[in-house]
C-alpha cells in the first residue's frame, strides 16, 4: 500500500520497575508495559493539572520534548524520544509555582452551649479551622478567609472573616487568628450535618472554595459489651438444692 501515514512508534518510554502498595495482586517491584503505561499517564495528568488548555498535539510535544534521550541521540525504534519526565515538562509551560491552601483540622466546640460536648440546636459553636500548603511550591501571605453555611438553620456570625498567619511551602497546623462561630436554630433537626464553605484568599495563588460538613447532636459512644471490670459485676450467688 502506498497511501496512508507512516508514523514512528512508540512516542515515549516510562520507567517501570518501581514500588507499589501491590493492591490488585500486582507485584511490587512492578515491571512490564503495565507499570509504565500508568506511570506515563499519571505525569500527563501532571501536566494536564498546571496547564488545563493544552491540547492532544501540544501534550505530545511538551511529553516528548522534555524527555530523557537514553539511546541514541534523537529518536530510536525501542525508547522512542525516550523516558517522559514529570518536572522537566512541567517546567516547560512556563507555568509560575503557586501555594496551594487545603483544609486540615476542623474542630468545633459549644460557645455557649450546655457543656454536654455535643453541638445541638440553640447552641452556639465556635470553630477552628487548620489550613496547610502542603502541595504548594511557594508561600502563601496575606491569608483571609470568610466562612459561609448554605445549610438551613445555621446563622454564621457576621462579618464571619479571620486571618491566617504565612504558611510557608510544607506547612500545616495554620489556625485561624480569630474564632469563627455560629449558632444553630431553636428548630434544628437533631443529627443533621452543617455544610460549610471557607472561600480563601491569599497572595501567591489563586482564591480557593474549600468545602466542609461537621456534624451536629450527636454523640460518639464506644460499645464495650463483654468489656465490664469484674468489679462492677456485684456479688455472685450459688444456689444449692
Amino acid at each position: 500500500m502506498t497511501d496512508g501515514t507512516t508514523l514512528n512508534k512508540p512516542d515515549l518510554t516510562a520507567a517501570d520497575g518501581v514500588s507499589v502498595t501491590g493492591v490488585g495482586g500486582f507485584g511490587s517491584p512492578f515491571f512490564g508495559t503495565s507499570a509504565a503505561a500508568p506511570a506515563a499517564a499519571a505525569v500527563a495528568a501532571l501536566v494536564l493539572s498546571a496547564q488545563t488548555t493544552l491540547t492532544p498535539s501540544e501534550m505530545h510535544s511538551v511529553l516528548t520534548t522534555t524527555a530523557v534521550d537514553i539511546m541514541g541521540t534523537g529518536y530510536d525504534r525501542d525508547s522512542g524520544s525516550g523516558i517522559v519526565m514529570a518536572m522537566p515538562a512541567i517546567n516547560s509551560l512556563g507555568v509560575p509555582g503557586v501555594a496551594n491552601l487545603a483544609l486540615g483540622t476542623i474542630t468545633g466546640s459549644e460557645n455557649p452551649g450546655n457543656g454536654n460536648g455535643i453541638i445541638e440546636r440553640g447552641e452556639g459553636t465556635s470553630l477552628v479551622i487548620g489550613l496547610n500548603n502542603l502541595s504548594g511550591v511557594k508561600t502563601a501571605t496575606g491569608i483571609t478567609a470568610s466562612l459561609t453555611s448554605s445549610t438551613t438553620g445555621v446563622y454564621v456570625t457576621l462579618p464571619g472573616t479571620s486571618t491566617y498567619v504565612d504558611m510557608p511551602v510544607g506547612s500545616s497546623g495554620g489556625n485561624n487568628l480569630s474564632p469563627f462561630t455560629f449558632t444553630l436554630d431553636s428548630a434544628y433537626p437533631c443529627g443533621q450535618s452543617a455544610e460549610f464553605t471557607l472561600t480563601v484568599n491569599y497572595t501567591g495563588g489563586a482564591a480557593r472554595a474549600l468545602n466542609f460538613m461537621l456534624p451536629t447532636g450527636l454523640l460518639s459512644i464506644t460499645n464495650t459489651l463483654g468489656t465490664t471490670p469484674p468489679s462492677l459485676l456485684g456479688p455472685r450467688l450459688r444456689a444449692h438444692r
